[in-house]
C-alpha cells in the first residue's frame, strides 16, 4: 500500500496503542519453556554494539501449540515480546518517542508452525527495543506472546524465559571506527543478507558518523532493502537535533533523492520536536512546500525520486513548475512507481503535457502471456494498463486508436479493464473477432490470462448475436474467463445465465467459491441476486459464504428480507444449543457457527438498505457470539442521528457493478458501517436512505481535488435533503 497523508491515515491504520488494547488479560502457558541465550557465545557487549539474541521455545507437554515466527512488523516494531531488565536506570527504548507520534500500518506474513518434538529457535536483536545509555551490569529476561494453542482457543498465551546477564561496557571511539568499518565492508559485498548485516550495525551504532552514513545512502538509494533499517536508526538516534538537521541538508542536497519514508520521518521528527502541538496534517503541508521548492534544484535519479514523493504527499495540484517535470520522472520510475503515479496519485498530476509519455509506455507494453504471472511481467503489464487508461483519457482519439487495435489481436497486450474505456456501450462491428479469438484461444481453462481478456471483451462489447460461441467455451467452466462470461450471458441472455451458473453451482461440493460476488461485481442482475437469495441454503458453506457476501454489496431490499430470515434460521438452530469451546469443533460446526456472524455484519453494512430500530431489536435478540454484537455496537450511533462519513481516494480499475468502467472521479467511501463506496451516485444513494434531520460526521481530511470535489458535491445533497454534514472534533484541532 502507498503511504497516504499523515492524518488521513488516522482512520486507516490501527495504531500501535490500539493494537495492544485489544490483547485480552495474560494467560501464562506452563507447558512451554523459553530459553533465552546469546549466540554468539560472549556476555559482553559496548554501547552501540549490535547484541543478537535466541529465543529458544520447547513444548514440555502433550497438549497441541502453534507458534507465531513473525520477523518483522510493517509499523517497523513487532509487539510479541517484552524484554525486562535490571536495573532500569540507563536503559531507554530508543523508538518509544517515534512510536508516539503517530499511528502506523501494522502487520505482516507470517507462519505458525506446531510447537512439537523440535524445539523452534527466534534469533532477534535486543538493540530493536532497548538502548543501554551507561556502562554496568544487567540480568535480562523475556516475556513472549507467540505461543497459540492449536486449537485456537488461546490466541496469545504468555511465555517466560529464563535470565540471562549480560556486561554493558562504555561507548569507545576506536571501537566505533571499528564497527564503523566492518559495516562498511559489508555493504560492499555483493550478497544481501551480509549488505543488511552492513546496515543493522550502522542502525544501531548510534555515533554521528553513523548516522550521516545512513542518511547518505538512504538519499542515494543503496543498498534498496536498507530503507526500514536506515529510517528506523535514525528515528531512534540519541540526538534527534542532529538527525533533523542532516534530513534538511537532504532536501537541498541536488543529488540527494527524498524518498516517501523520509518525509515521513521528517514530519513525525518535527511534530515530536513541538510536543505535538502541532499537528501530523499541518506539518506535513509544510512538508510538501518544502518540497516543491528543492525539487528542481535535483538532478538525475534524485530529482525523479523527489518528484515522485512530492506527487504523492500532494493533495492539490502541482505548480506549473513542478509539473513540468513529471513526465521526465514518469519515464524512469519502474514499473510499480509508475502505476503509483497513473493509479493513486492521477489526480494530482493530470495534465496533457503526460501524452507522449503515456503512449510511449502503451507502444512498450509487453507481450500477452497464457499463464498470469506475478512477477516483473505483471508490473509492467500493470503500468501499461493504466498508462492507457489514463491515455484515453486526456487523448480519447489517440486512446480509442489504441483500444480498436488491440480489440481486434488474438493477444491483447491489455486487461479487459484498459480495453473498456470506449464511450460505446457495443461494438457489433467488433464482436466477431472478438469471440472467434476467444474460442480459438489455447487452453482456455487453464488459468488462461488471453482467455480471460476475450472474455472480458466480450461482456463489455458484445451483443446476443455472438451468444453461440460463449454457450461454446462455457461448459468447461474456464477460471479465468468462466466470469466475465457468465456475467456477458447475464446481460444478453438472462434464462442462459441462470442455466449456466446454476449448473456450476450444482457441481460445487466443498470447492472454493466466489461466483457470486465475481459476477455480481460485473453485472449484479436481479436474476443473480434471486440465484444467491435460493443460495442461502445450499449445503456448501463456501457458497453460502459467496452468496451472503453478494447480497450485501449488491442486493436490494428483497434480499434483505432473505438475509433476516436466514438469520433467523441460524439461531433456531443455535439457540438452544450450548456454544462450544473450539477445540471441539469439527470444520462443519466451525462454518455453521460462524455463518451467523457474516449475516450480522451483511445485515449492518449492506449497501441498498439500512437497518431500522425494530430490525435492530430483532437482531438484538438474535446475537449469539460476541462478533455479532460488535456488529450492532458499530452500527448504533446510526439509530441516534449520527452517522460517520469518510470520502478517500479510490483507484480506477476497481469494479463497482459497472460494465468493466469506473467514474473519472475516483474515489472510495465510507458511510456509516457501509464501506467501499465507489461513486459520488452511489454515496448520495445510501446517504439517501437515512431520515431527515440525521448528521453526517466529516472523519477525514480531501486527499486531492477529486476527494475535495466529492466532499463539496455530498455536502450540497446532505444539505438539500434536511441534513447536517459537520466536522469530527479532531479534524477541529
Amino acid at each position: 500500500m502507498s503511504p497516504r497523508p499523515l492524518a488521513v491515515a488516522l482512520l486507516l491504520a490501527a495504531t500501535i496503542a490500539a493494537c495492544q488494547s485489544q490483547a485480552t488479560a495474560p494467560q501464562f502457558v506452563k507447558d512451554v519453556e523459553l530459553r533465552i541465550t546469546l549466540p554468539e557465545s560472549k556476555n559482553t557487549y559496548r554501547i552501540g554494539e549490535r547484541i543478537p539474541i535466541r529465543l529458544t521455545f520447547r513444548n514440555k507437554s502433550d497438549k497441541e501449540y502453534s507458534i507465531n515466527m513473525a520477523t518483522y512488523d510493517r509499523s517497523g516494531r513487532m509487539f510479541y515480546e517484552t524484554f525486562h531488565l535490571n536495573p532500569t536506570a540507563g536503559v531507554v527504548d530508543p523508538l518509544a518517542t517515534y512510536f508516539r507520534s503517530g499511528t502506523f500500518l501494522s502487520g505482516g506474513l507470517t507462519t505458525t508452525p506446531e510447537l512439537a518434538g523440535q524445539p523452534v529457535k527466534i534469533d532477534l536483536d535486543i538493540n530493536e527495543w532497548v538502548r543501554f545509555e551507561r556502562a554496568g551490569e544487567f540480568s535480562l529476561s523475556v516475556t513472549s506472546s507467540r505461543v497459540q494453542e492449536a486449537s485456537g482457543l488461546l490466541f496469545n498465551g504468555f511465555v517466560e524465559s529464563s535470565t540471562i546477564q549480560l556486561t554493558i561496557l562504555p561507548r569507545d571511539d576506536d571501537f566505533d571506527r571499528q564497527q564503523f568499518e566492518k559495516a562498511m565492508a559489508l555493504l560492499g559485498e555483493k550478497e544481501k543478507v551480509q549488505q543488511r548485516e552492513g546496515c543493522r550495525i550502522l542502525r544501531f551504532l548510534g555515533s554521528k558518523g553513523a548516522a550521516k552514513e545512513m542518511v547518505r545512502r538512504w538519499t542515494a538509494g543503496e543498498p534498496q532493502d536498507c530503507e526500514w533499517e536506515f529510517l528506523l536508526g535514525l528515528a531512534a538516534f540519541p540526538d534527534q537535533n542532529f538527525v533533523g538537521t542532516l534530513l534538511r541538508e537532504a532536501l537541498s542536497d541536488p543529488d540527494a533523492a527524498i524518498t516517501g519514508n523520509l518525509v515521513s520521518l521528517l514530519v513525525r521528527m518535527e511534530v515530536n520536536s513541538t510536543g505535538g502541538k502541532v499537528s501530523l496534517w499541518d506539518q506535513q503541508k509544510t512538508a510538501v512546500r518544502e518540497l516543491a521548492g528543492a525539487v528542481e534544484k535535483k538532478r538525475g535519479t534524485a530529482r525523479d525520486v523527489t518528484v515522485a514523493t512530492l506527487i504523492q504527499y500532494a493533495t492539490q495540484p502541482l505548480s506549473k513548475e513542478a509539473a513540468s517535470l513529471v513526465p521526465d520522472a514518469l519515464a524512469h520510475l519502474p514499473p510499480s512507481g509508475q502505476t503509483q503515479v497513473l493509479d493513486f496519485n492521477w489526480p494530482i498530476v493530470r495534465d496533457a503535457n503526460l501524452v507522449p509519455v503515456l503512449k510511449q509506455m502503451v507502444d512498450r507494453a509487453p507481450e500477452a502471456r497464457d499463464t498470469f504471472n506475478m512477477g516483473p511481467y505483471y508490473s509492467y503489464r500493470q503500468a501499461a494498463n493504466f498508462a492507457l487508461v489514463r491515455l484515453n483519457q486526456l487523448d480519447p482519439e489517440a486512446g480509442r486508436a489504441v483500444i480498436l487495435s488491440e480489440i481486434l489481436r488474438k493477444r491483447p497486450r491489455f486487461s479487459p479493464e484498459a480495453l473498456a474505456g470506449l464511450k460505446e456501450a457495443e461494438l457489433p462491428d467488433y464482436e466477431s473477432r472478438i469471440a472467434e479469438n476467444l474460442v480459438a484461444t489455447s487452453n482456455p481453462c487453464n488459468g488462461s490470462d488471453v482467455a480471460s481478456v476475450h472474455a472480458g471483451l466480450m461482456f463489455r462489447y458484445a451483443t446476443v448475436r455472438v451468444l453461440p460461441q460463449a454457450l461454446k467455451v462455457l461448459p468447461s467452466n474456464c477460471t479465468g474467463a468462466f466470469y466475465p462470461l457468465v456475467a456477458y450471458l447475464f446481460r444478453v441472455s438472462p434464462s442462459d445465465g441462470v442455466r449456466v451458473f446454476s449448473s456450476f453451482l450444482a457441481s460445487c461440493h466443498g470447492c472454493y467459491f466466489n461466483g457470486f460476488t465475481e459476477v455480481g461485481a460485473l453485472y449484479p442482475s436481479p436474476e443473480l441476486q434471486q440465484l444467491a437469495i435460493e443460495a442461502l441454503h445450499h449445503p456448501s458453506p463456501a457458497v453460502v459464504k459467496d452468496a451472503i457476501m453478494m447480497l450485501q454489496n449488491n442486493g436490494s431490499q428483497t434480499a434483505k428480507r432473505a438475509l433476516m430470515e436466514t438469520l433467523c434460521a441460524w439461531y433456531t438452530r443455535w439457540k438452544e444449543k450450548p456454544w462450544p469451546a473450539k477445540e471441539q469443533e469439527d470444520q462443519e460446526v466451525m462454518e455453521d457457527r460462524y455463518l451467523g456472524d457474516m449475516l450480522m455484519h451483511a445485515l449492518t453494512s449492506g449497501v441498498d438498505w439500512l437497518l431500522t430500530p425494530k430490525d435492530v431489536k430483532l437482531l438484538s435478540s438474535q446475537a449469539l457470539s460476541d462478533q455479532q454484537r460488535a456488529w450492532l455496537r458499530e452500527f448504533q450511533p446510526q439509530l441516534n442521528g449520527e452517522v460517520r462519513l469518510e470520502i478517500s481516494r479510490g483507484r480506477f480499475l476497481a469494479r463497482n457493478g459497472a460494465p468493466l468502467k469506473m467514474d473519472l472521479v475516483q474515489i472510495n467511501g465510507t458511510v456509516g458501517s457501509c464501506s467501499f463506496l465507489t461513486s459520488v451516485n452511489r454515496l448520495e444513494d445510501k446517504i439517501a436512505q437515512y431520515p431527515e434531520h440525521t448528521a453526517f460526521v466529516k472523519t477525514n481530511y480531501p486527499d486531492d481535488p477529486d476527494t475535495e470535489l466529492a466532499w463539496q458535491e455530498v455536502k450540497r445533497f446532505i444539505q438539500t435533503h434536511g441534513m447536517e454534514l459537520r466536522d469530527a472534533p479532531f479534524l477541529k484541532n
